[in-house]
């Protein structure tokens, strides 16, 4: 992959994953002065919680589980199952999933 940089609105938070897993929050600059009001920025806020919870042993349980379902989906759409026809085919199959299924029997053919 090439590497990709990117603006960061000043309205906006981001949360960089590295390949090693550590992060970093990415947050808007402001002067030590400014105050950013929780009901204008719930985003910033958002992200901020969610950084202070990587640690956090039940949060990290609740993501893996979620990955853990997510590649499951994933291998199961990637095995698929040939005999299934989707219910947007038409009888004879089509090009939007490159599968000719068989034709129907009560279709008169």
């Amino acid at each position: 992959m090439d590497k990709t940089t990117f603006d960061l609105e000043d309205t906006s938070a981001a949360i960089i994953f590295h390949k090693d897993m550590s992060t970093e929050l990415m947050l808007p600059k402001m002067s030590d002065e400014e105050t950013v009001a929780f009901d204008d920025n719930q985003n910033i806020f958002i992200a901020m919680a969610i950084v202070s919870l990587l640690d956090d042993e039940g949060f990290r349980k609740y993501v893996g589980d979620k990955l853990e379902i997510m590649l499951e989906t994933a291998d199961a759409l990637r095995e698929g199952d040939e005999d299934t026809v989707d219910v947007d085919c038409p009888s004879g199959g089509c090009a939007c999933c490159d599968v000719v299924h068989e034709a129907d029997p009560g279709d008169g053919s």
